[in-house]
C-alpha cells in the first residue's frame, strides 16, 4: 500500500534535516518549508512499501527552526535512488524562494544553515553559500564572480499630446428659489465712516453713521442713503427669530413681515459638470532612501573575509551614505567587527559586541560618486557566529 513520507515505520532508516530562519532584527522568522522528492515512488523491499514522493510541509516553530527526519537521497536499500528533494521556503512578506537539497545515506544529521544545496547547473557549487537575502534571512547560492555593473537609466521620453476636452455636461435645471438671506443687522452707531470696521461679520452687517445707513455687501461697506421716516424720525431694522422688525428711535419694536412669508423651498441641486481634462504627467522624483545589504560568507565570520559582491551607484548622480548597521543570526562570544568600505577606502565600522546579535546604527556623513561602489568586509569575526549581514543606507 502506498504511504506519504510522513507515515514511514519507526525502524525506517531517516536522516535528521535541521534549518534556522531569523530575520535581520534578530527576530525569529515565520512561516514553511515544503520537501518535495525529485521522483514520483520510492520502492523499499526490506518493508514492502511503495513511498509517494508527494510534498512533505514542514512549518517553522516558534524559534525559527524546522526539525524533522527524511529518507536519504542516496539510500542503497530504495528502489528509485539516486534523487533530490526541491526545498522551498516560505516566510510571510518576503518572495518565496527554492532549492535543491541531497541528504546523504551516511550522514547523522543535516544543517540547512550548513549545507550548499546543489541544483542541475552547479552538482559541485563552490563557496559561498550565505543564508541572509536582502535583509532577511534564507537560502540562497551567489554564483562564483562579482555581479556586473548596472546600465545607465535611459532618458525619460517626451510627454505625449494633450488628449481632447471631453464634452461639457448638460446645464441642470434651475432650482426653486431659496430662503430669504440673513438681511440686516444692525450693529450700532459710528461717528465717522472712517470709525467703519475693514469689513464685517457677515453679509448684511449695518452701521448708521450721521443717518446715513451703510451695509456690507461682502466686498465693501455699500451707502444705503439716509434712513428715515415721513415725519423725519429715524428707523431702525432688524431680524429676529422669526421675524423682520422695524421702530423709530426710542420706540419699541414690532414685527415689519415673518420670515416664513418671505422665504421659499429649497432649490434642488443642479447636474454635475463633465470631467476636465487630464494634467500632464510631473517630472520623475528623485531617488528615496533605500537599503544596500551583504551577507558574509556562513562558514564562520573572520577576517579577512570580504562579501563577494559590490554595490554600485549607477545613477549618474552623487548619492549620500546614511548609516551602517550589522546583525548575526547565530551568536559568539567574542566582537564582530565590520568595515564598510567605498571603492577600496574605509568610511564606516560596525560592531556587534560578544553575545549580542546586532550592532548600533552608525552614523555616515559621507557620499558616493557616480560610478563608485561600496564593500563591506570582515575586519575581527567569531567563527563560530552564523548568518552575518550588513546593511548601509543610502539617499
Amino acid at each position: 500500500m502506498p504511504v506519504p513520507l510522513s507515515n514511514l515505520p519507526d525502524d525506517f532508516h531517516r536522516v535528521r534535516v535541521r534549518g534556522r530562519w531569523a530575520l535581520l532584527r534578530g527576530e525569529h522568522a515565520q512561516g514553511m518549508v515544503t520537501f518535495r522528492p525529485s521522483v514520483e515512488w520510492l520502492i523499499s523491499p526490506e518493508h514492502d512499501l511503495i513511498i509517494m514522493g508527494v510534498d512533505l510541509v514542514e512549518p517553522i516553530n516558534g524559534q525559527g527552526e524546522v526539525d524533522l527526519e527524511l529518507p536519504a537521497t542516496d539510500d542503497p536499500g530504495l528502489v528509485g535512488t539516486p534523487f533530490h528533494y526541491d526545498v522551498v521556503v516560505e516566510i510571510p512578506g518576503l518572495e518565496p524562494y527554492e532549492f535543491s537539497l541531497v541528504v546523504p545515506h551516511e550522514a547523522e544529521e543535516v544543517d540547512l544553515s550548513a549545507v550548499i544545496p546543489p541544483g542541475p547547473e552547479h552538482p559541485d557549487p563552490p563557496e559561498p553559500y550565505v543564508l541572509s537575502v536582502n535583509g532577511e534571512t534564507g537560502h540562497v547560492y551567489v554564483p562564483e564572480g562579482p555581479p556586473g555593473e548596472r546600465g545607465h537609466q535611459g532618458d525619460q521620453g517626451p510627454q505625449g499630446e494633450q488628449g481632447p476636452e471631453g464634452e461639457r455636461g448638460s446645464r441642470g435645471e434651475t432650482g426653486e428659489r431659496g430662503p430669504v438671506g440673513p438681511g440686516l443687522s444692525a450693529r450700532g452707531e459710528l461717528e465717522s465712516t472712517d470709525d467703519l470696521p475693514e469689513e464685517g461679520e457677515r453679509l448684511g452687517d449695518a452701521y448708521l453713521v450721521d443717518g446715513v445707513l451703510h451695509v456690507w455687501n461682502g466686498a465693501a461697506w455699500q451707502d444705503m442713503g439716509p434712513l428715515r421716516g415721513a415725519d423725519g424720525r429715524d428707523v431702525h431694522l432688524r431680524l429676529s427669530q422669526n421675524a423682520l422688525q422695524w421702530r423709530h428711535t426710542g420706540q419699541e419694536w414690532a414685527d415689519l413681515v415673518e420670515l416664513a412669508d418671505i422665504t421659499g423651498p429649497a432649490g434642488s441641486d443642479g447636474t454635475d459638470g463633465g470631467t476636465g481634462p487630464r494634467g500632464p504627467r510631473g517630472d520623475r522624483g528623485q531617488a528615496g532612501d533605500s537599503a544596500w545589504t551583504w551577507s558574509a560568507p556562513h562558514g564562520g565570520a573572520t577576517p579577512p573575509q570580504a562579501v563577494p559582491h559590490r554595490h554600485y551607484n549607477t545613477l549618474g548622480e552623487e548619492r549620500e551614505l546614511v548609516s551602517l548597521h550589522a546583525a548575526v543570526g547565530t551568536t559568539g562570544n567574542a566582537d564582530i567587527v565590520v568595515a564598510l568600505d567605498r571603492s577600496g577606502t574605509q568610511v564606516g565600522v560596525a560592531t556587534i559586541p560578544g553575545g549580542g546579535h546586532t550592532s548600533p546604527v552608525v552614523g555616515l556623513e559621507e557620499t558616493l560618486g557616480a560610478g563608485e561602489y561600496l564593500e563591506a568586509r570582515v575586519v575581527q569575526g567569531d567563527a563560530s557566529a552564523r548568518a552575518l549581514t550588513v546593511e548601509a543606507r543610502v539617499l
